[in-house]
C-alpha cells in the first residue's frame, strides 16, 4: 500500500476504469506518435527539395508547399523564408513545425510506452 500514495491521480482513475484502459490509451498515443512522425519526415522532405528542386519540378512543388502553408499557423506560416545559392528557398517555417512534430512524436512515443509498463 505504501507504493499507492506515489501513483499520480490520472493513474488512479485509468485503474478504477475499465481494465484496458492503459492499453487502449498506450494504442492511441502510439497511433499519435506514428501519424506525427510521417508528418514530420513529409515536412523535412518537403524543406529538403525545396531547397534544392529548380526547374518544372519546382512547379509541383509550389502547389505542395502552398498546400502546406495554409495548415500552418498564421505566426508561423512563411516566416523564415530563405533563398538559397542552388535556385530553391530554405523554408524556416516548415523546419519549425517538422521540428516540433518530431518532439511530439517523442513525448507521445514516451508516454505509450510508460502506460505499456505501468499495466494496473
Amino acid at each position: 500500500m505504501a507504493d499507492e500514495r506515489h501513483v499520480s491521480h490520472a493513474t488512479r482513475v485509468l485503474r478504477r476504469g475499465r481494465p484496458g484502459a492503459f492499453e487502449a490509451t498506450a494504442a492511441l498515443a502510439h497511433l499519435l506518435s506514428l501519424a506525427c512522425r510521417l508528418a514530420a519526415l513529409a515536412l523535412t522532405a518537403l524543406v529538403v527539395l525545396s531547397a534544392v528542386v529548380t526547374g518544372a519540378g519546382r512547379l509541383t512543388l509550389v502547389g505542395y508547399s502552398g498546400t502546406v502553408t495554409s495548415w500552418l499557423p498564421d505566426g508561423l506560416a512563411g516566416r523564415f523564408v530563405f533563398e538559397t545559392p542552388l535556385g530553391g528557398v530554405l523554408r524556416g517555417d516548415f523546419a519549425l513545425a517538422a521540428l516540433a512534430l518530431f518532439v511530439t512524436d517523442w513525448l507521445l512515443a514516451r508516454l505509450a510506452h510508460a502506460l505499456r509498463s505501468r499495466r494496473g
